[in-house]
């Protein structure tokens, strides 16, 4: 679980911050105060990204853990629910970021 304290979001097993004004509660997100509707696969994206910030994950990593590994499913798939995924976020969509040539990680207003 995580949780808010002083504007950062913090593990309650270390109270390491991990990302500033975003919630992870009972499996809902909520950004600056304000619960976003994600879809499953959205929220396991995200998930996925703040529970091992810094790392970055290739586009095919990220389709076999998040599809598995028999999805049919092509790159394009997982890029646009990235896109999605930033838009829904709002200004906190800009710390997915784009690994060039090689696939996403969250970075950028953490405090690792």
């Amino acid at each position: 679980m995580l949780l808010i304290k002083n504007g950062l979001v913090h593990t309650m097993e270390t109270d390491r911050p991990i990302l500033a004004d975003l919630l992870i509660k009972n499996g809902k997100i909520s950004v600056n105060g304000k619960t976003v509707e994600l879809t499953s696969k959205e929220f396991e994206i995200i998930d996925l990204f703040i529970t091992n910030p810094g790392k970055v994950y290739t586009r095919e990593a990220l389709l076999d853990i998040i599809w598995g590994y028999d999805y049919p499913a092509d790159i394009r798939t997982l890029d646009v629910h990235i896109r999605k995924l930033r838009v829904k976020l709002n200004d906190k969509g800009e710390l997915i970021q784009t690994v060039k040539n090689i696939g996403y990680k969250i970075g950028g207003g953490l405090n690792e």
